[in-house]
């Protein structure tokens, strides 16, 4: 259901940013502009390097994003992984394809120690896959 994204696919989620107005009102008082997904993939925070970015796109049915998640890989330090967004296209909300991409998205992980904006690793000998 997820499938990683690089920058050169951006685009590809464009529907889902336009159509998730809901969130963007409620987060920063207006739709997102159509260089969402290209700014999405430029957001760190300080001293973060870029390849800790990871962008996936939610696709129930390979092709055709109704999702998007993004996290930073070993942030804000390296067992760590960080949920930085999650938005899931209003007409697919309720159905759990947003509960099922954030097991995928653990499984990818590691065993969490706790859910939240931050995913643990608690596994002593793993790394987070970055």
């Amino acid at each position: 259901m997820l499938r990683l994204l690089s920058r050169s696919q951006s685009r590809e989620i464009q529907p889902v940013f336009g159509a998730c107005v809901d969130y963007a009102l409620m987060q920063d008082g207006r739709p997102f502009n159509e260089n969402a997904t290209e700014l999405e993939f430029d957001e760190l925070p300080a001293g973060t390097p870029r390849s800790a970015k990871r962008i996936f796109a939610i696709e129930p049915t390979p092709g055709q994003p109704v999702g998007v998640v993004e996290g930073l890989c070993g942030y804000p330090s390296l067992k760590i992984w960080y949920l930085g967004l999650m938005l899931v296209v209003p007409r697919s909300r309720s159905l759990g394809i947003g509960s099922s991409a954030l097991q995928e998205l653990e499984d990818y992980v590691g065993p969490p120690e706790k859910v939240g904006a931050a995913a643990a690793n608690t596994d002593s000998g793993s790394q987070v896959p970055c």
